[in-house]
């Protein structure tokens, strides 16, 4: 059984939002995917997809701390750094999460679902709102 590892942090590092076509070598044409804002199905779904959300980030990297993988299914935990206009006051944050992958017999991704906390990568970073939810979580600490 092949292991997937380098597939998955290829994806990761040579995707930047602007190379859609790079998603066929890595996704199943019926491909499930699943995050925080969104839940669809087939990669031309995905492509508008990442399409829309890459749109405004002017930078974005990935730092793998961990992938494991039972069979064809892998978790891999990861860090992303990105900059993204109108988010931070355009400066740099970081987001941890993890992505959980699906590989068909082809090696093509067939089910695609991430799990990260969207307070921490938008609405933290709003500059009205990412000063109330700071107010909020400094009255909800011990």
């Amino acid at each position: 059984m092949e292991n997937y590892d380098k597939k998955i942090r290829s994806l990761y590092q040579q995707f930047k939002g602007n190379n859609l076509s790079l998603l066929d070598h890595f996704y199943a044409a019926n491909v499930r995917f699943r995050d925080p804002i969104e839940s669809l199905t087939g990669l031309e779904d995905l492509k508008r997809y990442y399409a829309k959300a890459y749109e405004h980030v002017k930078t974005i990297e990935f730092e793998f701390s961990n992938i494991f993988n039972q069979g064809l299914e892998y978790s891999a935990s990861w860090r992303m750094d990105l900059t993204v206009d109108g988010l931070n006051s355009g400066k740099p944050y970081q987001v941890y999460g993890t992505s959980v992958l699906r590989f068909n017999g082809q090696g093509l991704i067939e089910e695609h679902r991430d799990y990260l906390d969207l307070g921490e990568m938008v609405y933290e970073r709003i500059p009205i709102q990412g000063y109330v939810i700071s107010k909020i979580k400094q009255r909800l600490r011990m």
